[in-house]
């Protein structure tokens, strides 16, 4: 049976993987899974190839029997390929940009590869009854994976976010009120009904589905570089762009380098850089100005309504900690610039990229000046009609935060 345990990001406590775990009992920090038992000497040893898209990770996922538990809709395996179109909207001279297409995903998002490895973990690990927040990408790609899954699961959203059609077992509660207010009703309603708390970016499972991302990228780029990849990492040449809300995704890159690194397969980081559109950056903003901490949420009101967070104060320290660790950067960017870049979009790549992609190309253009020659620049390119179609669900409510959650299931949920 394979091994593997969860491991405290700050004091290194390992824990048994029984039921599901968002914190350290000792500390309270952040959890990633620890995998003893893996022996990577060259990339090879990282992938099983009778496995397909992101179970070829199967080493390094949290599940047993991936055969008999694997919620699976043929994620991950996306193709990685040059850009030539946005290096000249850049400007960009003798810097390579990559586009990692995750358009090609079941609901046109990285979150599919964390949907399918947390899911699976609940249904390995017989969690039937899951609460969760979200702004709108999570929800939809949890609803899509559950329908093979069938988990209940209730989610609380912003009101301004999509709603999910997950079936009969999943309904949407909106909330009166940002990420911040939906995470804490989600959080009630799982400690007063028995439901099991997703955790949002402390979701240990959803971390390690999006580890596949970081892990598919270095392998594809060392397939066309080969040892010289090595080389430029060292030398800092290869930066990662992303755009961001809580961070959870720049965290699960930074723990899959780290693996890397500890590995002998990577000598350095990618450089993780941060980025958000100016009407929420509410955490490169305290970034920039060096704060330990966040004290209190900003006015988040941004046209890419999934980056909307007002008060990421949980994931901040550790997102200040990754960028910083990787010696990347944070970015705002005029929404303004965004705008440019999405209306653009089809023209460029023949398809409608998401809002949120376009916050990262708008900041390769932004940032411009920061790359040097023979430099690499990543992107992940992710599809907002996709998600459109399949947003059309069963949703109660709105609620406020001083909704009791007994009033809650009286008078909206029939639980």
């Amino acid at each position: 049976m394979r091994e593997f345990y969860y491991e405290c990001f700050e004091c290194g406590e390992l824990f048994q993987p029984v039921g599901h775990m968002i914190e350290c009992s000792e500390c309270g920090g952040l959890l990633q899974y620890f995998y003893p038992g893996v022996k990577v000497r060259r990339f090879s040893d990282l992938v099983l190839p009778f496995m397909k898209g992101v179970w070829v990770f199967q080493k390094v996922l949290p599940i047993r029997w991936v055969h008999t538990n694997a919620v699976s809709l043929g994620e991950g395996g996306t193709p990685l390929g040059l850009s030539k179109p946005v290096i000249n909207f850049a400007g960009l001279d003798n810097v390579a940009v990559y586009l990692k297409n995750e358009m090609l995903n079941p609901t046109g998002t990285f979150k599919d590869r964390g949907s399918t490895v947390s899911l699976s973990v609940f249904k390995e690990r017989n969690i039937s009854e899951i609460s969760l927040a979200s702004l709108g990408d999570t929800s939809i790609s949890y609803a899509v994976y559950n329908k093979d899954a069938g988990r209940r699961i209730v989610v609380f959203s912003p009101l301004q976010q999509p709603i999910a059609d997950g079936g009969e077992n999943m309904v949407t509660v909106s909330v009166r009120g940002g990420l911040h207010d939906a995470e804490a009703i989600a959080k009630d309603f799982a400690d007063k009904t028995g439901f099991v708390f997703d955790g949002g970016f402390k979701n240990p499972n959803m971390t390690a589905g999006l580890e596949t991302l970081a892990y598919e990228m270095v392998v594809q780029l060392y397939q066309k570089y080969g040892k010289r990849l090595n080389e430029m990492v060292e030398k800092g040449k290869v930066w990662y762009v992303h755009p961001t809300s809580s961070g959870s995704t720049l965290i699960a890159w930074y723990q899959a380098l780290d693996r890397m690194n500890e590995w002998g397969l990577l000598k350095g980081f990618i450089r993780l850089v941060c980025v958000q559109p100016e009407g929420c950056p509410s955490i490169v903003d305290p970034a920039l100005k060096k704060l330990k901490k966040l004290e209190a949420p900003i006015k988040s009101e941004t046209w890419v309504k999934e980056l909307e967070v007002e008060w990421p104060k949980e994931s901040y320290p550790y997102v200040r900690y990754v960028v910083s660790e990787s010696d990347g950067l944070f970015c705002k960017v005029k929404e303004k610039s965004v705008r440019g870049v999405y209306c653009l979009s089809e023209e460029l790549f023949d398809v409608q990229v998401s809002a949120s992609t376009a916050v990262s190309l708008a900041a390769i253009a932004e940032l411009s000046s920061n790359f040097e020659r023979g430099d690499l620049v990543i992107v992940s390119l992710t599809c907002g009609e996709q998600t459109q179609e399949i947003s059309k669900g069963r949703a109660v409510g709105p609620v406020s935060t001083t909704t009791s959650i007994e009033e809650l299931i009286e008078k909206h949920l029939n639980l």
